[in-house]
């Protein structure tokens, strides 16, 4: 409401919302009425304008909103609304079909440009390597893409040196696999022995680690 109020006092301005992962909270109960003005004309302004309530109305005299329509709310064509949304957590807060034809949608690709891919050395360039070659082993066993790993799957925190690496690909890389992607077929990825907890993934890593260490010297 507060950007609202900006964008409907400063009609030569554009105003940006930006909603990160709209599906992390009931997106119906949080528009509430605003929902209705999601459907714009093709000048871009609510094609519906809502009634408002005592409360709203004294809130908009205070911030000196003159222009209301015939006394209703509405979106202006100066108001976009931006929002995203991971193709993994669509089960979190499903999104009904008569909110989602209200947006245009964009999908955004996985993978670095190969711009952003020339640019990368050292353990930024072997995670981006390591984390390619997880991903075509996984689309091969037919997980589905929304669980392949993206490059900002690791944080620059954990790119800084090789112990942060190691320690990210154990504690983090190992564990989203083993957890949430590979849980029904383990064993085709990390052998044919049924592996009852991560520990044993971990132990296997490690001790991978130290044979690398050993064979180096």
């Amino acid at each position: 409401m507060r950007h609202l109020v900006k964008a409907l006092k400063n009609e030569n301005e554009n105003y940006l919302l930006i909603i990160e992962e709209i599906n992390r909270a009931n997106t119906a109960a949080v528009f509430g009425d605003m929902f209705q003005l999601l459907d714009r004309d093709e000048n871009g302004e609510s094609e519906y304008k809502i009634s408002i309530s005592d409360e709203l109305k004294e809130h908009l005299d205070k911030e000196s909103v003159k222009n209301l329509k015939n006394n209703k709310l509405y979106l202006p064509s100066n108001f976009y609304i931006w929002a995203t949304m991971n193709n993994a957590d669509q089960g979190v807060m499903p999104l009904d079909t008569a909110f989602k034809r209200r947006w245009d949608f964009e999908y955004m690709p996985l993978d670095l440009t190969k711009e952003d891919e020339e640019q990368l050395q050292g353990l930024k360039l072997e995670w981006n390597k390591l984390r390619k070659n997880i991903n075509k082993k996984l689309l091969s066993l037919g997980i589905n893409e929304d669980k392949l790993l993206g490059f900002y799957f690791l944080n620059s925190k954990a790119l800084e040196n090789e112990d942060n690496y190691l320690k990210a690909l154990q504690n983090k890389v190992l564990m989203y696999l083993y957890e949430d992607v590979l849980r029904h077929c383990r064993a085709k990825v990390f052998g044919e022995k049924t592996f009852a907890q991560i520990e044993d993934i971990r132990n296997i890593f490690l001790n991978q680690q130290e044979q690398n260490q050993d064979e180096n010297t």
